[in-house]
């Protein structure tokens, strides 16, 4: 008998959270297949009325419905029995073999009193695993395979094991539709009552760039913290250029010099608690947009991903400023050039 699973069953009864004090990702989660927006609804649905379920591999971007999707197949098979015949953890907090050879294994192996049937594991985030980890799951997933499903969630496939890949039936996840983001935004404003203007909701919408999960948790820090959505408050809330501020960096990279340049933007970014990652993104959008002779366009994309590369690595942020500075000079970039 899974004890450890009773146990959460327990747990879960004696601390229930009333639905109305749930962080907004939990409270709005879709709890069946038909909730989703989903490609993958009619031949997941069809894997459960066949009573076929086999084992799946979920990719793709955070925040696009796969965890979701996996959990509402589960209710809809196992009903009541969900607490007892699924087994799920992050596998980028366990990442090595001993999780494949005690819980998993332990799990499989395990018979329940309440109910029969095939076991159901899902694994978040594998391609966090090591190599030998994902071998000795091959193993696992051969070995039990009388008696338990597997569900291999990751953002990026190329981290899994091809032998672990051809052992699963593959879906890919990409990001979700603005207009489908756009309308779970302003349900949720409506049913809680959320003050929310549409430009307020649409820079939500374009910050969360197809990650529904994203979107909440924008939503719930920016009403929290100005009780209002309004694109001023989304952007304080997350210390992104405003709009303004964007055109103003704009106008001193075409029109200042290279030190004095520097100078402005950096007092901006103290003034205002602004990170090298804004800069670079609203940069990123300006450009795409912008009409400008296509190779110094692309010169100045391949230095922007150079410089959020060497960025994200722990480098110097004076050196990086200095550089996105020198890469427009270098490209003699000038708006009146329009």
């Amino acid at each position: 008998m899974n004890t450890n699973n009773l146990f959460e069953l327990d747990n879960n009864n004696t601390n229930e959270l009333k639905k109305d004090d749930l962080p907004l990702i939990e409270k709005y989660r879709p709890q069946t297949l038909s909730e989703l927006n989903s490609d993958k609804e009619d031949i997941l649905k069809e894997f459960i009325k066949n009573k076929s379920l086999p084992n799946l591999l979920f990719y793709g971007p955070p925040g696009t419905g796969k965890t979701s999707t996996i959990s509402a197949c589960a209710k809809d098979i196992y009903g009541k029995s969900y607490n007892y015949m699924i087994l799920e953890f992050n596998a980028s907090d366990e990442r090595g073999v001993d999780i494949v050879r005690d819980k998993i294994k332990t799990f499989v192996n395990t018979k329940t009193f309440f109910t029969n049937g095939t076991k159901l594991v899902i694994l978040d985030e594998i391609d966090s695993m090591t190599f030998d980890a994902q071998k000795i799951l091959r193993q696992v997933i051969e070995k039990y395979s009388s008696n338990a499903r597997f569900c291999l969630i990751c953002n990026y496939i190329s981290k899994i094991i091809p032998s672990l890949q051809s052992r699963c039936i593959k879906f890919r996840f990409n990001p979700l539709p603005d207009s489908f983001i756009s309308s779970n935004i302003l349900n949720i404003t409506k049913n809680e009552k959320i003050k929310s203007s549409i430009e307020g909701r649409n820079e939500i919408v374009k910050i969360s760039d197809g990650d529904m999960r994203k979107a909440y948790n924008i939503l719930q820090s920016t009403y929290m913290t100005f009780k209002k959505i309004n694109e001023k408050s989304v952007n304080l809330t997350l210390n992104n250029y405003r709009r303004d501020d964007i055109n103003k960096v704009i106008k001193w990279l075409s029109n200042k010099s290279l030190e004095e340049c520097y100078k402005k933007i950096e007092k901006l970014q103290y003034s205002k608690g602004l990170t090298l990652k804004n800069l670079i993104n609203e940069l990123t959008n300006f450009l795409i947009n912008y009409d400008m002779d296509i190779e110094k366009k692309k010169e100045l994309f391949i230095k922007l991903s150079e410089i959020e590369f060497n960025q994200i690595n722990i480098t110097n942020n004076k050196i990086q400023l200095c550089s996105i500075i020198s890469a427009f000079k270098l490209v003699d970039f000038n708006i009146k050039n329009k």
